[in-house]
């Protein structure tokens, strides 16, 4: 039996035809057309299930013509019949109709990284997802030196070497100066850099630390700005670090503490007392009155302040107080013998033996105030020999060594 054979197709049913098409077939506008050579055109069709392998899909807004391309899913980069320029992978969004290229549109590329482009179509913004990073070039699009801000999971680079940091970073116009980081890995903050070769400053955000500033244990960091200073023990590096009140309810008085120096250890505190000056015996505590421990035979008087002395802001060393002696004394008469000032307290410029006149009293029950180089404060009557009871600190400022 000879195959079936017409005008259209050939007997084993391929096209004779150069094509068969609808009546109402224009290119690029009605109708359809299934051509000789495999291609086809159709307009209006619905298809149910089945699968698109390879290709290029493109997508108009109306008539296609340069400029009406709105969407383009391709393998590779390339350009239709009318001239609108796509990309690799999925693209969409507005194409010239001058130029035929793509403006602003948004896209995926085939590693599945999402981009936004300007209207010069340009990329000012680019995700990672695989290695959480979202990046923010300027108006030239993505390029080395052209990231301005980032907001990644862990520090890394970019496809095009920029180097980010982790959480939220800004950075100067080359795109390598960090302006300001928020810490995501491990840390909590912010990092400021003014310009190239300056040492980064920071902020913390509120926080729990432990017990410094002199304000008890587990305070509040409200807030903290380092630059440059080397890190503290129980607190975040920090030049000036606000505290407020502590939590386990020993404090509630917010203060603010400064450090700095070559060690980076407190200068001073500033809290209800005013400026206080910081401890010159252990390192980032806010300075306090410290009690003098007296010698055997002086008591302190009811209603008076123990003897006592302090390190003021300005360097100095302030006494106060008033000490009763068991009988009066008519000699020099050793206050804390015992127990002499620290050597951070002591007076400056006298040498071992040396007494130092602190205070001097009119003649009377109360004795001039004296120091050695060892730190013992004296009771010395005034004039010489005349019987006295009573040593008053109050008012006693001296230079330390």
């Amino acid at each position: 039996m000879m195959a079936f054979s017409h005008d259209i197709a050939g007997g084993q049913g391929n096209l004779i035809a150069t094509s068969v098409q609808s009546p109402n077939f224009t290119t690029g506008v009605s109708g359809w057309q299934i051509a000789k050579d495999g291609s086809a055109q159709f307009n209006n069709v619905t298809i149910r299930g089945g699968e698109t392998v390879g290709g290029t899909t493109l997508l108009y807004n109306g008539t296609p013509a340069k400029g009406s391309l709105f969407c383009a899913i391709a393998e590779t980069a390339g350009s239709d019949e009318y001239g609108n320029v796509y990309g690799q992978g999925f693209n969409m969004g507005v194409w010239s109709a001058l130029s035929g290229v793509q403006e602003q549109h948004f896209g995926i590329d085939d590693q599945g990284n999402l981009y936004l482009a300007n209207s010069s179509g340009a990329t000012a913004i680019y995700m990672d997802p695989d290695n959480g990073f979202i990046g923010i070039y300027d108006s030239s699009g993505t390029g080395d030196g052209n990231l301005i801000t980032s907001l990644a999971s862990s520090a890394g680079t970019d496809a095009w070497g920029n180097a980010y940091v982790d959480g939220f970073g800004t950075y100067g116009s080359d795109g390598a100066q960090i302006i300001a980081e928020f810490y995501a890995d491990g840390e909590s903050g912010i990092l400021l850099a003014p310009q190239s070769g300056l040492t980064p400053d920071k902020i913390y955000p509120p926080q729990a630390v432990g017990g410094t500033g002199g304000s008890g244990t587990g305070q509040w960091l409200a807030l903290g700005l380092i630059s440059g200073a080397t890190a503290q023990t129980g607190v975040p590096e920090s030049q000036v670090t606000l505290y407020g009140g502590s939590s386990d309810g020993t404090t509630s008085i917010p203060h603010v503490s400064v450090y700095g120096g070559s060690s980076g250890d407190m200068i001073c505190d500033i809290n209800e007392h005013g400026i206080v000056a910081a401890n010159p015996t252990t390192a980032n505590i806010a300075e306090t009155w410290h009690t003098i421990t007296l010698d055997s035979g002086w008591s302190v008087p009811s209603g008076y302040p123990a003897p006592r002395y302090r390190l003021l802001p300005d360097g100095n060393v302030q006494l106060d107080g008033l000490a009763e002696y068991s009988s009066a004394f008519t000699a020099a008469t050793s206050l804390c013998a015992s127990n002499p000032l620290p050597t951070e307290y002591r007076i400056a410029g006298y040498s071992s033996g040396t007494d130092a006149i602190l205070k001097g009293m009119s003649a009377g029950v109360r004795a001039c105030v004296q120091m050695n180089a060892s730190g013992v404060i004296y009771a010395t009557p005034y004039p010489s020999g005349t019987s006295c009871s009573y040593i008053d600190l109050s008012n006693c400022i001296y230079t330390v060594t």
